[in-house]
């Protein structure tokens, strides 16, 4: 109806154009958004509408036209203005799709700088990146901006993930388990780029080693491999050829069984001298047995050879999936060596389907732990609890929930504390003026020592004002590269200073690029995680009140001065 009254109406062609695609009726679609790029043409139509035109090519999936259209636009006056994140996003995939990777990868960059929360954006910047490098195959790009709704169908996922597992795989935040998980999503993936990506991973010498043979094996899995089928691999340092050997199952044998249930004989009956014996016997005979490894591990593990017990455990965990072996490997971690991390991981991995009854109260036991470890009190709380009902005979019981109230009581006298230390440090009177020297000594000498941390200097026992003296130093020499190692969002919050004339109160950089307050004020111990954290624990902004009263943050001028040169 709009069309009828106003033909020329570009945003009602496209909008026609995506209704007749979403009704399979592409000829239509077509013709309309065709007609609407004409009209685009004609002076007197408003550049604005270039946005509409590229997101309806993106839902008729036109990437040849997409980039067309970029091309003949992207020196016009006025092109950049009318541009969205979302608009630079769909340019991007057009270029991707027709093999244009450097400049994909430059208009998702461009996108991510657009909009901040369009981090598929830069997502697919790093994938293209990797497949360039030849570490992942190429794949081609969806116009998707959302995150996929739908469940997952392990052997059909959709295309729009495959930017988020390559980079994923890559991603060394990220700890070796999500790498075996997308091995174990490309085992099942019925998809032919799935096993080009498997036999990409099984050659790259930084990928771990055994990510690389979960590959060779899924290769096998998906019938791309054969039993005793050599295949080049990169693993123990270099490339050499591995074959794939079915493992057959033995049962233990008699002897092996008969010493391990004497071992749990003998520890019914309170002889753990004489259980220990049989267990080592029985692991003698077979060294792969997991419930001789488990119990064994258990009897190191309270008679204070916890190193030994955690081995012990630690091969039963490799040998077996199984709960049982698991969990008692987690309270060694968690109760023994306060590895709380690594304890935490192997707690997340179970599904209480799988844990046995008996089992229950250890595990209970272990997320009360990792609750007051979190600070979740109240979650501790329930924990110990369920322990309890489950096992009332258990002393330690109340003693756990009184731990939990002290725990809660030191937090909370620590939040106290440092909201103290915080508003004193944000309240220590500065000028934007000052020099870097000047500056540096608004620190306490435990800051500066932390920052000296990033530039590898060596502080020995100088005095505070010396050491504020030295850091300025080197931070000022030519050769010094003040910038190695700086995040993207540390960089983009450099720039708006600059922006601005180097200053700015500090609500409006938080605004910006997050919030400061969990960051860490001690250095030199806990490196601050916020991006202005990051430029304040490399003296190279600082915060405090000015003359006025207002909290900013500022960069010293010869910092500015380094940073626009």
């Amino acid at each position: 109806r709009v069309l009828e009254f106003r033909p020329t109406d570009v945003f009602a062609h496209c909008t026609l154009a995506e209704c007749y695609q979403q009704m399979n009726r592409t000829d239509k679609a077509g013709s309309h958004v065709e007609r609407a790029i004409s009209l685009l043409e004609d002076p007197e139509v408003p550049l604005d509408k270039l946005p509409k035109v590229i997101e309806a090519l993106a839902i008729l999936q036109m990437d040849e036209r997409i980039f067309d259209l970029y091309r003949s636009y992207r020196e016009g006056i006025g092109f950049e203005d009318v541009m969205d994140g979302v608009s630079w996003f769909y340019i991007g995939v057009a270029a991707a799709n027709i093999g244009l990777i450097d400049d994909a990868i430059s208009l998702f960059r461009r996108a991510f700088e657009e909009d901040k929360e369009m981090g598929l954006a830069e997502v697919c910047a790093d994938a293209l990146r990797l497949v360039k490098e030849k570490r992942a195959p190429s794949f081609h790009l969806l116009y998707q901006i959302d995150d996929d709704k739908e469940e997952l169908d392990p052997k059909h996922p959709s295309d729009g993930i495959k930017p988020i597992i390559v980079v994923g795989l890559w991603d060394n935040t990220l700890h070796d388990d999500y790498k075996h998980h997308v091995v174990d999503l490309l085992t099942a993936w019925q998809d032919a780029w799935a096993e080009e990506f498997l036999r990409t991973i099984i050659i790259q010498p930084e990928l771990p080693d055994d990510v690389k043979m979960h590959a060779v094996a899924a290769l096998g899995e998906r019938g791309a491999l054969r039993e005793n089928e050599p295949i080049e691999v990169f693993v123990d340092g270099k490339r050499r050829e591995v074959v794939i050997k079915k493992r057959e199952v033995v049962p233990p044998s008699p002897e092996v069984i008969k010493q391990f249930e004497l071992g749990v004989s003998r520890a019914d009956k309170g002889d753990i001298a004489g259980a220990e014996e049989a267990y080592r016997k029985a692991l003698k005979i077979d060294p792969d047995f997991p419930e001789a490894l488990v119990n064994l591990g258990n009897i190191c593990r309270f008679t204070d050879r916890t190193e030994e017990g955690a081995q012990l455990l630690e091969r039963a965990v490799a040998l077996t999936g199984d709960s049982k072996a698991i969990l008692n490997l987690a309270a060694v971690y968690i109760l023994d060596q306060h590895h709380i991390e690594e304890g935490g991981e192997l707690v997340d991995e179970l599904e209480m389907d799988d844990i046995d009854e008996e089992m229950l109260p250890l595990y209970y036991r272990l997320i009360g732990y990792l609750e007051v470890y979190s600070g979740e009190f109240d979650e501790a709380r329930d924990a110990f609890n369920k322990m309890i009902s489950l096992d009332p005979n258990d002393e330690t019981g109340s003693d756990l929930l009184d731990w939990v109230a002290r725990a809660e009581a030191v937090r909370e006298y620590d939040r106290k504390l440092w909201n103290r230390r915080r508003e004193r440090y944000l309240r220590q009177p500065v000028d934007p003026n000052m020099s870097l020297v000047i500056a540096l000594n608004t620190l306490t000498k435990d800051n500066l020592i932390g920052v000296t941390h990033w530039y590898d200097l060596s502080y020995g026992m100088l005095r505070k004002a010396d050491l504020a003296q030295m850091i300025a130093d080197h931070l000022l020499k030519e050769e010094t590269d003040i910038w190695k190692g700086m995040t993207d969002k540390a960089w983009d919050a450099l720039e708006y200073l600059d922006s601005v004339g180097g200053s700015a109160p500090l609500a409006k950089l938080e605004e910006k690029f997050g919030s400061t307050e969990d960051d860490s004020i001690n250095w030199r111990y806990r490196v601050p995680l916020s991006p202005i954290g990051e430029l304040q624990s490399k003296g190279l902004l600082f915060v405090g009140r000015d003359t006025s009263k207002e909290t900013i943050a500022f960069i010293p001028k010869e910092i500015l001065q380094r940073f626009r040169v």
